[in-house]
């Protein structure tokens, strides 16, 4: 034991480097950040406990308030912004071992943690400025909150009071507890009844009942104080991300999704398609290893999958990539078993096979974390543009703003001065529209590729000579003359 003991603790170290790093490479925020981080500045924490936020943005009450604090202490730099998901991420790595403990073999422990350490899913969201970090830890929590009931070790008025915090902040922090705080209704509470341990039942049913109907209330009334057209626009663009589960009607082709999107929680480890299908089996193997062991516990893991699945079929929650890293600790443990019973079986008749098989499942998580850290992050730059803008800029220059880079201009004009050139915003880069408002002067154009059209700047260039330009990851910059209108 102590040997599995000490090589998860190194494990769990290197996902905290990795974290860490991750975190001093202090990228650029990006859109959905922005937003965010607008309403977190701009916002009194009274303003912040009253739906809605500005923007049509959602998060949970708990992390708003730490995120206000972080900025009352530390200013509101990125690095401040991300230092509550961090603290959630490196916090995680600390946690994920006693739950792993919990309910899997000592020797799937290294598997399990070395998945858990190197996720692309909660490496990225360590260092994101939104709650989904804080999603995956809270799901740790209530995972050991339910082992500890059903398996007391002690009664004591401390572990009860610690229970009840651990609820309490994820009940706060985290909108996806609702399902994992559903699962512990449904299994405590028959596990309770049977073994007719009367004591415990009231002090399980208001664990698991009121953050239930405490994160169910608080998800509701947010998105329902959500603009409607705004509402309108988030569902439909989960539609198109087929994000919410059809009726299995056959013959539509629907019967697909259920081949494919149930495995959507598998890319919170790897994103990579080719590797879905290795993925998925070790993850079956893993799961019915956990539920020959001990069915409570293996029902307290994976049910808040269904729960999620049945709230997507009615349009609730979507089923989809960020939203689904609460789910990811408990596809960590299965792939973890799944990994060791993989092995063991391949070991007995050719050792080699199971030594490959292990390599290039770890070497190919590291390998597209590593990737994913450095070349696909971030998603935007605005920093770099506007830094770009202020370098080589004129004062006379006019500063138009396509759509959405009015948000990434208002947060980066605080530390980055341009000046005070005359600003325009607009959804669309008309040419027409910029030569008759600028006839002879020259305007930097400023839009995204990530979020918006990339095809603008080819219209633009059509139109007008290009002075100067800077492309950096999923935004561009292009000063024209508007003179040169033809």
């Amino acid at each position: 034991m102590y040997r599995f003991e000490k090589s998860i603790w190194v494990i769990a170290a290197l996902g905290v480097t990795i974290r860490l790093v991750a975190f001093l490479q202090n990228r650029s925020l990006w859109l959905d950040e922005i937003l965010l981080a607008l309403n977190v500045m701009q916002r009194s924490f009274g303003e912040l406990a009253t739906p809605p936020l500005m923007l049509h943005q959602m998060a949970p009450i708990g992390f708003l308030y730490l995120s206000k604090v972080m900025v009352n202490m530390c200013g509101a730099d990125e690095m401040a912004l991300r230092l509550v998901p961090l603290l959630a991420g490196l916090t995680s790595m600390a946690v994920f071992p006693f739950v792993a403990k919990k309910c899997l073999r000592n020797e799937a422990l290294p598997f399990a943690m070395a998945y858990c350490a190197f996720s692309c899913g909660l490496t990225y969201y360590s260092n994101e400025f939104k709650q989904y970090s804080l999603d995956g830890l809270t799901s740790m929590l209530l995972y050991l909150v339910g082992f500890s009931i059903l398996n007391p070790s002690t009664n004591k008025i401390y572990t009860r009071v610690m229970q009840l915090l651990a609820v309490v902040f994820a009940g706060l922090t985290s909108f996806t507890s609702f399902f994992v705080s559903l699962s512990l209704l449904i299994v405590l509470i028959p596990n309770v009844l049977i073994g007719k341990n009367w004591k415990s039942l009231p002090f399980t049913c208001l664990l698991a009942s009121a953050v239930s109907l405490c994160i169910f209330g608080i998800y509701e009334t947010s998105f329902s104080h959500i603009d409607p057209g705004a509402r309108e626009s988030y569902i439909s663009n989960w539609q198109r991300e087929h994000a919410f589960m059809p009726l299995p009607t056959p013959g539509d082709g629907r019967l697909i999704w259920f081949l494919t999107k149930p495995m959507a929680p598998l890319q919170m480890v790897h994103p990579a398609p080719e590797m879905q299908g290795l993925l998925a089996l070790i993850w079956l193997i893993g799961a019915v290893s956990v539920f020959r062991n001990n069915h409570k516990k293996f029902a307290l893991l994976l049910l808040p999958a269904p729960l999620a699945l049945l709230a997507s079929s009615f349009e609730i929650y979507p089923w989809s990539g960020r939203f689904l890293v609460f789910l990811a600790p408990m596809v960590c443990l299965f792939l973890g078993e799944g990994t060791l019973l993989l092995s063991e079986a391949l070991r007995r008749k050719t050792p080699v096979v199971a030594g490959l098989l292990c390599a290039v499942l770890f070497l190919s998580v590291i390998g597209a974390n590593a990737y994913n850290l450095a070349f696909l992050i971030p998603r935007e730059n605005p920093r770099s543009i506007f830094q770009y803008i202020q370098e080589n800029g004129s004062p006379y220059d006019v500063l138009y703003l396509h759509d959405h880079c009015a948000h990434h201009y208002k947060y980066y004009s605080r530390t980055i001065y341009l000046g005070d050139p005359a600003v325009e915003t607009g959804v669309e880069a008309d040419p027409e529209y910029l030569h008759q408002h600028f006839p002879t002067k020259k305007v930097w154009v400023v839009y995204s590729t990530y979020t918006a059209d990339p095809k603008i700047g080819e219209k633009i260039r059509e139109h007008f000579q290009v002075v100067d330009s800077n492309k950096e990851k999923g935004m561009e910059s292009l000063l024209i003359d508007c003179s040169t209108y033809k």
